[in-house]
């Protein structure tokens, strides 16, 4: 398989084999430290962490998270009531307004012209 190197022009292309054995020369291989395997191990088979939501339960994140939460939905509902009561207190007044205007209506005879 040939490999191209994009500063190159097209026409010039490297070999994967002549680039695996320089890398072969020059890297030499080695062995784990045996702490780290089994750190590794034990990362993969371990027991998972316990979560809420898919978030860590322990971890102050997940409660920061949680009391903003709470604190948006609390300022939520108290803003939706609050809405609701001026919307009912805006259709009373217009209907109180309305119901003032037909009394004085009925209440003041018409004028003879």
């Amino acid at each position: 398989m040939k490999l191209r190197v994009p500063w190159r022009k097209r026409n010039k292309e490297s070999n994967f084999s002549s680039l695996e054995s320089l890398l072969a020369a020059s890297l030499k291989q080695m062995k784990p430290r045996p702490e780290f395997v089994k750190n590794l191990r034990r990362q993969f088979t371990g027991e998972p962490a316990r979560k809420v939501f898919g978030i860590p339960a322990k971890s102050l994140q997940t409660g920061l998270l949680t009391l903003g939460a709470g604190a948006s939905l609390i300022i939520l509902l108290f803003a939706g009531i609050r809405v609701v009561i001026s919307i009912l207190s805006a259709l009373g007044l217009l209907h109180q307004v309305k119901k003032q205007m037909k009394e004085k209506q009925t209440l003041t005879p018409p004028k003879a012209a």
